[in-house]
């Protein structure tokens, strides 16, 4: 039976920029005896630049960026938000693009892209979201769900997807969270 006790450490630090930004390393160890239980560590960095605002619209970019040991998987990410108030609705538009390549010695990087953009009622907390998505050359996913909040721990649901003129596929639900 394998040894399932894991240890790790994260560490980082603040950079000394006026924007937001950290860097750091994680390691971790399976706790197998052998010398085979260090994992390869992961440096880190992430940048958040400072919201931007004009008028009523918000702006805020995310970079995010990590290394898994010398030859492993890199990875960038850039999340951008927008958001603003019209006609007493609560406007949000979420990007995201995902760049990887599995190792050091791989020619092909992966990119993966969402766009998001979602209204909101703040009297009725009521959401609809349309969302668009692509992995690489894979086909554009789409869908387009609604929210609706009953009480603090109820959530009602709805959501249909599609990608790129296959099947429909639809789900409903409804979610309950307590909170101790």
């Amino acid at each position: 039976m394998p040894n399932e006790k894991t240890l790790g450490a994260r560490v980082g630090s603040r950079l000394p920029t006026p924007w937001k930004s950290e860097t750091g390393l994680t390691v971790s160890l399976d706790g197998r005896p052998d010398h085979k239980s260090l994992k390869p560590a992961t440096a880190w960095a992430t940048v958040e630049m400072p919201t931007r605002s004009r008028g009523p619209m918000e702006s805020t970019t995310r970079l995010q960026m990590s290394a898994h040991g010398v030859e492993g998987k890199r990875t960038v990410t850039v999340n951008r938000t927008v958001k603003t108030t019209l006609s007493r609705l609560d406007v949000q538009l979420d990007q995201a693009i995902n760049i990887d390549r599995e190792s050091h010695g791989a020619h092909e990087l992966r990119m993966r892209t969402s766009q998001t953009f979602r209204v909101t009622s703040p009297r009725t907390r009521t959401s609809v979201a349309a969302t668009a998505s692509r992995n690489g050359h894979d086909p554009w996913r789409t869908s387009i769900a609604i929210e609706q909040p009953l009480r603090k721990a109820l959530n009602l649901s709805a959501r249909v997807e599609s990608d790129s003129g296959s099947e429909r596929k639809a789900r409903l639900g409804a979610k309950y969270h307590f909170s101790w």
